[in-house]
């Protein structure tokens, strides 16, 4: 099966034969009630193992059903008109099946319901708005290296969970403040970054009180095990981002440290490790826009609240300056109202259809009924699905410590952006796994086929197996994003982790990261973890592998190589066309220039057009831009892994160079070769030789194979800069030819300039050749009484103007041609001028006095100040007398 192939599977309208991966779907969704009893006495004693804890999980959904309707009044009116429905589509008469075979329940459990259920154990008053909010975390044994179930949790490794809420309370029956057996490795997992949630798990591990914090800094007690674990060099202080950045400012720096809970020294080396580290993942585009508005709510919320305490503290500090005056009309100013959250733009792959009334006439027919109850039961349940973690965000947004929410790609990257929505929009695998909008069918949208107001709405004239409706149903848009990995080891025995699964509740996550772990570590082989060390690196691996994984298609992972693989082919094809395209438009460009052609302007336009090759080049700049970030979080992995290994080999590589007498002699203290710590001061680890050599030998398999996960990575990024090569020497290339079409129009500018100056030479010696005898006729035409009685002859007249005429003419052309005699006649004038200048007393009397234009200029101002200033000194004056006058 290839990466994008998705098999039919529970509650898809095709025949998913009997491919069940999500057996209480398909026990709720494809069984109708009538059948399911009979369904499961026919299963055979290993499938039926398959159905264990469905009703476990039907009491769940109705828990949650029930503390939905308690506190979303949306919830609850979608949980009425479901009901209402369901009595009115029982009622039509086209309805003729027996109410055993619908799909719909006769009745809602929540009338049924123990009231003493919808509490969380040990919280008064409903969910625990401080901890657990109804979550579960993971809980894995190993016992002689071997899985072991916990007696005291239902289920068996490794689905053995336990309520956040217990596991952070102080109790005997808490596992995790039980005594830890040398021979045992306890694994404890927090489905999300909350540090809250890390500080109050660590102090139940070494069953001490919360640590108290003065800002990031310990308060100066004395120092706990806890408090030296979550030291604020290792912990609070390596929080990158404060409050007033965005809230995807928050993370925490990669790295990996060991830690020392020695209170006397911390200079003792101790096995207890920590470890940040990011790693890729993905959610889909609806979720991700969801919870982009519930952190936005939140923040605007807290801004309210900000100001609300900000006004108090304001009126306080009035009153304590003033304890004796009254202050009359004081009013506080409340701020006002938030304003309406702005709304998200309307996914277009989701059918956002209006929740109208419930329309209980007999006419309406069954399948509109049927529509509506499906439309308000997916509402619904995208309530039920987001209500524990709506909750758990809103309440840890902005708690001291605070929760870390999910990032996407660019918000890792550009972490000072107040938001990424449009960036998040554009991703790669956004456009890469989201209809095509111009290939999509609308039946209900109200225009022509081909009206302009519509242009891309195209209604679907298939009656029944539209191909590019199934494909367009079946698409599920998603983002890419950047997760983080939270790890400690504590006393050689205990892992504790934390990071995030994917977005609501109750989601199938086949493809999230402590899922995939928990399938992996079900199938190890005998004897592959020997030590906690093997187990976090099991760990570490998992986390940045699961992104790239090919087997994960079930849960519709998208395929990130291949959508790469795609775009950076997409943009390869159009730069080949816009190839084609520039040489055939070269070509008749050519032939233009030959004369052949007319529309040498039109194609001059079209050759200079660079908007599509601007474009290829924006798209192909984005996709490097996304690999880039992607190889960068890769490189991150690395770093903190070889820093993982040299953290480990200090630990380990003291035990496998103990001498072999004394390996022997410590090996015996235990059945599984451990050595005790207050034996040898050498070595600081409860693990043997053996299996410290065994993990020694592990690391460097576990490097190699995150060091060629980025192989897919650096060939797209290779493919994408040659093609974006390509596109700019395209771009080049017109650059080049817009060069040459200039130059050619410069080479036509200048030959017709110097037609133009020839015929203006032409012109002008013309006009010197005339110009004298027009001047010489108009003296002899004038008046004069010089003149003989103003009678000359003809002959008279021609023979002094075209001599004189003749010489000026000469003499001109001299002037314009001749260079020599032009530098001749200034090296004389000006050699004359000096001379005449120099021996008169003008020029030294000019020199002596020193004037110049700075001279006059500065005179000029300071003459105009001195007026400015007296002209204001009288005035003063006569304002002055005025008051003396008048007192």
């Amino acid at each position: 099966m290839g990466d994008a192939e998705i098999p039919h599977t529970c509650l898809s309208d095709d025949d998913h034969r009997h491919e069940i991966r999500h057996y209480t779907s398909h026990y709720f969704g494809c069984l109708r009630e009538g059948e399911r009893k009979t369904y499961l006495d026919e299963l055979s004693s290993s499938d039926k193992t398959k159905f264990e804890g469905i009703h476990e999980r039907a009491q769940q959904i109705e828990q949650l059903k029930a503390r939905v309707k308690l506190n979303r009044a949306d919830g609850a009116k979608y949980m009425d008109e479901i009901a209402t429905l369901s009595k009115l589509f029982r009622k039509t008469k086209s309805n003729r099946q027996p109410e055993s075979q619908l799909y719909l329940p006769h009745s809602t459990a929540f009338d049924l319901l123990d009231p003493k259920l919808l509490v969380d154990p040990g919280v008064d008053g409903g969910v625990d708005a401080t901890t657990g909010y109804g979550m579960e975390t993971s809980m894995l044994f190993f016992n002689d290296l071997k899985p072991w179930d916990h007696p005291s949790f239902p289920k068996t490794f490794p689905n053995q969970k336990i309520k956040i809420h217990d596991l952070l309370e102080k109790s005997a029956k808490n596992p995790l403040m039980e005594p830890c057996d040398p021979d045992m490795i306890r694994y404890f997992h927090l489905p999300h970054n909350n540090m809250s949630w890390v500080e109050k798990i660590i102090a139940r591990h070494y069953n001490e009180d919360n640590p108290k914090y003065d800002s990031i800094y310990l308060k100066p007690d004395a120092r706990s095990k806890t408090q030296m674990v979550l030291r604020p060099e290792l912990w609070r202080g390596q929080q990158h981002g404060s409050q007033d950045d965005a809230i995807h400012a928050r993370y925490m720096r990669p790295h990996c440290e060991r830690i020392c809970i020695n209170r006397k020294s911390i200079q003792t080396p101790q096995d207890n490790l920590i470890l940040f580290m990011p790693y890729l993942h993905w959610e889909t585009g609806r979720q991700r826009s969801r919870f982009a508005k519930i952190i936005q709510e939140a923040r605007q919320q807290k801004e309210l609240k900000d100001r609300v305490i900000a006004e108090e503290a304001r009126v306080r500090r009035i009153k304590e300056r003033s304890p004796t005056k009254e202050i009359k009309n004081f009013v506080v100013s409340q701020p006002d109202e938030p304003e309406e959250l702005p709304k998200l733009k309307a996914e277009r792959w989701f059918v956002t259809t209006s929740l109208t009334s419930v329309d209980q006439s007999p006419g309406l027919k069954r399948h509109q009924i049927l529509a509506q109850i499906l439309l308000r039961a997916a509402k619904l349940f995208e309530i039920m699905a987001w209500f524990d973690v709506e909750e758990m965000i809103k309440a840890n947004l902005y708690e001291n410590p605070p929760l870390h929410p999910r990032r996407t790609l660019d918000q890792f990257w550009y972490w000072p952006l107040t938001s990424t929505e449009a960036r998040d929009r554009d991703q790669v695998v956004f456009r890469g796994t989201s209809p095509v909008k111009d290939l999509m069918h609308y039946p209900a949208c109200p225009q022509p086929e081909h009206s302009p107001e519509c242009w891309y709405h195209k209604p679907c004239k298939c009656i029944v197996g539209c191909q590019q409706c199934s494909e367009d149903v079946r698409k599920r848009p998603s983002v890419v994003m950047v997760d983080q990995l939270w790890l400690w080891i504590l006393d050689g025995n205990t892992i504790i982790t934390s990071f995030p699964r994917r977005w609501a509740r109750y989601n199938w996550d086949p493809s999230g990261v402590h899922k995939s772990l928990r399938v992996r570590l079900k199938g190890l082989r005998q004897g592959e973890i020997r030590s906690v060390y093997d187990l976090a690196l099991i760990i570490i691996d998992q986390c940045s592998k699961v992104f790239f994984s090919r087997s994960l298609t079930a849960d519709r992972q998208p395929p990130v190589t291949d959508i790469f693989s795609n775009a950076i082919g997409d943009v390869n094809v159009k730069q080949s066309a816009a190839y084609e395209k520039f040489w055939r438009l070269a070509r008749d460009f050519s032939l233009e220039e030959r004369g052949k052609r007319r529309d040498i302007l039109k194609l001059e336009r079209r050759v200079l057009d660079i908007n599509e090759e601007g474009k290829l080049l924006r798209e192909i700049s984005d996709i490097k831009d996304e690999l880039h970030i992607m190889k960068h979080v890769k490189e991150k992995e690395q770093y903190v892994l070889e820093e993982f290994e040299m953290q480990v080999g200090r630990i380990l590589k003291p035990i496998t160079e103990l001498p072999e007498m004394e390996k022997e002699k410590l090996q015996g203290q235990s059945r599984f070769g451990r050595i005790d710590t207050n034996q040898t001061k050498k070595v600081v680890s409860t693990i043997a030789p053996e299996q410290a050599q065994w993990t020694l030998d592990c690391i460097p398999y576990y490097q190699n194979n995150i060091a060629h996960q980025p192989a897919d990575i650096n060939g797209l990024y290779d493919s994408a800069e040659h093609v974006g090569q390509a596109i700019e020497s395209l771009l080049s290339l017109k650059q080049q030819q817009a060069s040459l079409i200039e130059t050619r129009e410069s080479i036509r500018q200048t030959q017709e300039t110097v037609r133009q100056g020839q015929a203006i030479m032409a012109f002008t010696i013309i006009t010197v050749l005339f110009l004298p005898l027009s001047f010489l006729s108009s003296v002899f035409g004038m008046n004069a009484l010089d003149y003989p009685n103003g009678l000359t002859s003809f002959k008279t007249q021609l023979s002094i103007m075209f001599p004189i005429s003749l010489a000026l003419t000469i003499i001109s052309c001299v002037l314009a041609f001749s260079k020599v005699t032009r530098a001749f006649l200034f090296y004389v004038l000006s050699v004359s001028w000096c001379w005449v200048i120099t021996k008169l007393p003008f020029y030294v009397a000019w020199k002596e006095i020193g004037y110049n234009s700075r001279y006059f200029k500065y005179e000029q101002k300071v003459k105009r100040t001195k007026m400015k200033e007296a002209a204001l000194q009288r005035q003063r004056d006569k304002v002055l007398q005025r008051r003396h006058a008048e007192v």
